[in-house]
């Protein structure tokens, strides 16, 4: 299980989007498939495709650490600051 908290929507577009979050399980690995966040009865399908840590591009992100994430998929139009996105790893 896997977790990252919404801090900030930085832009948007349909398929995808680049937030500001806190990783509050993890670590949280590129590749890491969402099905659940906070506020959404229903399954989402979210993928996180890219993560930037320290002004770098990384492959993972360890708990309590803030990093800049890309979120694929349709449902990201449904994110919203204060909300937790919860799934798990690749493989």
């Amino acid at each position: 299980m896997v977790s990252l908290y919404v801090h900030e929507i930085r832009s948007r577009t349909e398929a995808d989007a680049d937030i500001v979050v806190r990783c509050m399980e993890g670590p949280v690995q590129v590749g890491a498939r969402f099905d659940r966040f906070s506020g959404v009865d229903r399954a989402v399908d979210l993928e996180l495709i890219r993560i930037f840590a320290f002004h770098r591009p990384v492959e993972w992100l360890d708990p309590v650490h803030t990093g800049l994430v890309t979120l694929g998929g349709a449902d990201v139009r449904r994110l919203a600051p204060g909300q937790t996105v919860r799934g798990t790893n690749p493989g």
